[in-house]
């Protein structure tokens, strides 16, 4: 039987569009490989719907009992890989994180436990909330920033707001003023008096972390009460649903991401023309992140299977993958070898303009 790259992602839930790049990306790269002559083995890729926070142990020990699967790419959210984690650890099967963020992850999913399997392909939250405090302090007038947690993101938003305010306090002497409130506020009695307080309380920036409908909601507030100061965001509200729902009032805010946009990219012109003959479609955001992911899977798996006639037991493979480095789309990919995070990785600005995300460049 051939070895198999499993991939688990939102195929039918609200992030299903980034599922579907990053199943894509996958796809795209296994099959680069297996158009190599010198590929030592024909890889193959299995694909499972994560199922959100509540099926993804159930998806992820499908994969897990499939002895085929070397390694599984995945999932695509927060709450699917706190629950995939620990299947995989069982299995030693090891699990390269694409998409999510979660700073605490491996310690919270493993009782206070480190992982042997788990590797983050991209930055964690707390990487991506340092350019926000930052950028603030671009803004000669900026010295009140209004920072506004919707717990309904959960850890995410939290460690979003606690950078942000660390460095604005320390590094730029401003003086935040933070709220923080429950889930489930936008369904009930909306953001109107806690964006009303925040500019009572005279601020003069504005960073939301939370889902990407809250924020469109907090947006049409403020722009209703005529706000026109800097206004950011963490990659969560880069969806749809933040422009859709947003309208005029999402004009002029950014985003801070780990992710490019490929068709905007320098170097990305092969992977975007290969990408358009394969799907016959523009790639999406994260499609070259999976792949760049994928690629150094494969690159591991020949390391770990060098000088063997067959594919790499997981546990080998999960060591070998610690030790190794790749060039892909997207930028340099190495590891810290003892906890499994991503180097130093840029991030990335987006600015809406005339309903539309536009990359700014190095965040």
């Amino acid at each position: 039987a051939r070895p198999a790259l499993g991939v688990l992602a939102d195929l039918t839930g609200r992030d299903r569009a980034v599922g579907r790049e990053q199943e894509r990306g996958v796809r795209l790269a296994v099959a680069h490989h297996n158009a190599r002559a010198d590929a030592p083995f024909e890889i193959v890729v299995r694909t499972e719907d994560e199922g959100g926070a509540a099926g993804a142990a159930g998806a992820a020990g499908e994969l897990a009992e499939d002895e085929n699967v070397v390694a599984v790419l995945g999932p695509t959210t927060d709450g699917a890989a706190m629950a995939a984690l620990p299947v995989c650890e069982d299995a030693l099967l090891p699990l390269v994180m694409i998409s999510s963020g979660r700073t605490t992850l491996a310690s919270d999913a493993m009782g206070g436990e480190s992982s042997r399997v788990l590797l983050r392909a991209g930055p964690s939250d707390l990487l991506l909330a340092w350019p926000i405090g930052a950028h603030l302090a671009e803004g000669a007038a900026v010295e009140r920033p209004g920072l506004l947690q919707d717990r309904s993101l959960g850890v995410s938003a939290g460690e979003t707001i606690s950078v942000t305010a660390l460095v604005a306090q320390r590094n730029h002497g401003h003086t935040p003023y933070p709220r923080v409130v429950p889930p489930g506020l936008r369904e009930n009695e909306g953001f109107a008096p806690v964006v009303a307080d925040m500019l009572d309380a005279g601020i003069d920036s504005f960073v939301f972390a939370g889902p990407p409908e809250s924020a469109a909601a907090v947006a049409r507030e403020l722009a209703a009460a005529g706000f026109d100061g800097p206004r950011f965001a963490p990659q969560a509200v880069l969806h749809p649903a933040f422009i859709e729902q947003a309208g005029d009032a999402a004009e002029g805010w950014r985003l801070i991401a780990s992710f490019i946009d490929p068709a905007a990219t320098p170097g990305a012109e092969d992977f975007v023309a290969a990408y358009r003959e394969e799907f016959d479609a523009e790639p999406g955001y994260w499609a070259a992140e999976a792949y760049d992911a994928a690629g150094l899977v494969l690159r591991g798996i020949e390391k770990a299977a060098a000088g063997r006639d067959e594919p790499p037991a997981r546990s080998r493979l999960a060591e070998a993958l610690r030790e190794v480095t790749h060039r892909g789309v997207t930028g340099e990919y190495a590891f810290d070898p003892e906890a499994g995070d991503l180097g130093s990785r840029e991030t990335h600005l987006y600015e809406v303009r005339d309903g539309r995300f536009v990359p700014l460049g190095p965040a």
